[in-house]
């Protein structure tokens, strides 16, 4: 992720051609970072949003990979509990 400026316009770029520019958990909390930047610059008039690889894929799908195993690891811990077994954590 980057974000610069050029003149009255802040331009965020999303650079993640290895998963077609798919959103994560990370590439969400810099867009939010670097949309306060912009929020907070009074001289910035416009933004600009774009990847800098492979432009036919702009943030084409989220990462499905990583919801896949969040959502495993948060069944997991119900799943162990009711079996009265220590859990299997996968994840993170």
């Amino acid at each position: 992720m980057r974000f610069h400026r050029a003149g009255p316009v802040g331009y965020v770029t999303i650079d993640r051609p290895q998963v077609l520019n798919a959103l994560d958990q990370q590439t969400h909390a810099e867009l939010a970072r670097a949309w306060d930047e912009f929020d907070a610059d009074d001289d910035l008039r416009a933004a600009a949003a774009s990847t800098l690889a492979l432009p036919e894929a702009f943030a084409a799908r989220y990462e499905w990979e990583e919801r896949r195993m969040r959502s495993r690891d948060a069944r997991e811990g119900p799943a162990a509990f009711a079996e009265k077994r220590p859990p299997r954590w996968e994840g993170r």
